[in-house]
């Protein structure tokens, strides 16, 4: 997806979080890593971080509440990441 003013400048699109929701999100364009452990979360965020990307990351309730670092991070920072949370289907 293009940022408007900005050609050529992507922004990643990002479900995190149970599988029963990951393949939806896949379906319809976002890259996805169902499950993933807290490590693997640390890693997304920390790479976005570095590269100075774009980002709509969706994550679950359960990394949401994680305390995670790095997402705590981004969120704290706002700016070109975009971090929305979703409860998982049973809920």
């Amino acid at each position: 997806m293009a940022a408007d003013g900005e050609p050529g400048r992507t922004t990643r699109m990002l479900f995190l979080g149970d599988d029963s929701l990951a393949d939806g999100f896949r379906l319809i364009g976002f890259e996805t890593i169902p499950n993933p452990e807290p490590a693997d979360v640390d890693r997304v965020f920390r790479e976005i971080n570095r590269n100075r990307e774009r980002a709509f990351v969706i994550v679950d309730d359960r990394i949401m509440g994680s305390g995670i670092a790095s997402l705590q991070q981004v969120r704290s920072e706002g700016g070109n990441v975009v971090v929305v949370s979703i409860p998982a289907l049973k809920d």
